[in-house]
């Protein structure tokens, strides 16, 4: 069996949900091999706290200045940012599952990082609501809507 086999096999968290079986682990996977395999000198706390400390108040920056700029696309860098955040979450645990450096204060901070970035979701739709200031703000968009209705 390959090496990458025996790397996939080993970081494999058993509830991986089917959102991150398509969309994230096929990508974190070959990160962390990548990491692992290339020796580089990247821990999996150092991943977690690049996510708490630099992704999320740029992120709580960028939710805070569209409504202020109006501009919609600023809504899009966040979802890729958002996205970048969900990387990291698991690729800190397969790193660190594949590595062998597991620890509680790496678990500790994976959970505030965790909880970070519940917060900073729950901020995405006040700040999204903010800038709509209605309901049906998509539904207006679609051509086959009566604005007599």
């Amino acid at each position: 069996m390959s090496k990458f086999k025996e790397f996939q096999e080993k970081v494999r968290h058993p509830k991986d949900s089917l959102f991150s079986i398509l969309f994230i682990v096929p990508f974190t996977t070959r990160i962390a091999y990548f990491i692992k395999k290339n020796k580089l000198n990247i821990t999996p706390n150092q991943i977690s706290l690049t996510r708490l400390f630099i992704l999320s108040p740029i992120i709580i920056f960028l939710l805070f200045l569209a409504p202020v700029l109006h501009l919609k696309i600023i809504y899009l860098f966040v979802a890729i940012l958002f996205y970048l955040i969900l990387l990291t979450d698991w690729l800190d645990g397969q790193l660190a599952r594949g590595t062998n450096q597991t620890s509680k204060k790496g678990e500790f901070l994976d959970s505030v990082a965790d909880r970070t970035a519940i917060i900073i979701f729950f901020t995405l739709i006040i700040s999204i609501g903010l800038f709509v200031k209605s309901n049906f703000y998509l539904w207006r968009d679609f051509p086959f809507y009566n604005k007599n209705f």
